[in-house]
């Protein structure tokens, strides 16, 4: 962990994404501070691999700057903040409702590439199994609204997403 932190500080950005990856999969709560400026930073590399790598880190703060980046004014960043959510271990049940609720919101965003990255983020954490509590959650009506989407990435993305919710209705929508 102590190498991790000292390379996700590291000037070369090679090493600092290599760094962030790490957090990933171990999760390192330490790393939050370094990972939160990596992902406010002007590389768009840096920015993935550490709003990915928020998604590992299991406290509540990181959960509000994936949020907020999923609001932020840069399509690009919007689509980012998607698209790691679909990356994301839910272990919980508030990180799911928290999750199911960023993304029902990035189904409505005006950034076509955002409604894209969010309905493709609802067909992944669909495929890990949406924990039953939550499935009768409103985004899941959502996803079959944007069959009518203008943009076409949309469309394909809410087939996508559709194909992967165990819902009998959902499965209508498709026949």
């Amino acid at each position: 962990e102590r190498l991790t932190l000292e390379a996700v500080q590291s000037a070369d950005l090679k090493v600092k994404r290599e760094a962030l990856r790490i957090v990933r999969v171990f999760g390192y709560a330490a790393a939050l501070p370094a990972v939160e400026a990596a992902v406010r930073g002007t590389d768009e590399r840096l920015r993935e691999a550490a709003a990915v790598a928020l998604t590992a880190i299991d406290v509540p703060r990181a959960d509000e700057i994936l949020a907020a980046l999923s609001r932020g004014p840069d399509g690009r960043v919007r689509s980012t903040a998607m698209r790691a959510i679909g990356q994301a271990e839910l272990r919980t049940d508030a990180r799911w409702l928290a999750a199911l609720d960023v993304l029902a919101a990035g189904t409505r965003d005006s950034d076509p590439w955002v409604r894209y990255y969010a309905v493709q983020a609802l067909g992944r954490v669909g495929r890990r199994g949406v924990p039953p509590a939550h499935m009768g959650h409103p985004v899941l009506t959502r996803v079959q609204q944007l069959l009518a989407d203008p943009a076409g990435q949309v469309r394909v993305a809410a087939v996508e997403a559709l194909a992967f919710v165990p819902r009998e209705d959902a499965f209508d929508v498709l026949r």
